[in-house]
């Protein structure tokens, strides 16, 4: 979802609430590997999180076509430029 938000593929509303627990929220990654979600504040809040989780979670990007840019890695020197 901060993909999303960060690419601005979706929007939300401005509600003080929602960008609060927006900026609370995080993710933990155990011992054990297990990687939890959730806001960083003990006693805090994430429901407005969870519920735009929910809205988008099937939310897919429109596909679309890259232009190319050429070879990322340059130009081989054995090539032949015209």
């Amino acid at each position: 979802m901060a993909f999303l938000i960060e690419q601005r593929a979706i929007r939300y509303p401005k509600n003080e609430q929602l960008i609060a627990q927006l900026k609370d929220y995080e993710y933990k990654t155990t011992k054990t590997g297990l990687t939890t979600y959730g806001n960083s504040v003990k006693g805090g809040h994430d429901d407005f999180v969870t519920a735009m989780y929910l809205a988008f979670k099937d939310y897919q990007l429109p596909e679309t076509t890259i232009p190319y840019m050429g070879l990322l890695a340059g130009v081989p020197k054995n090539m032949r430029l015209m």
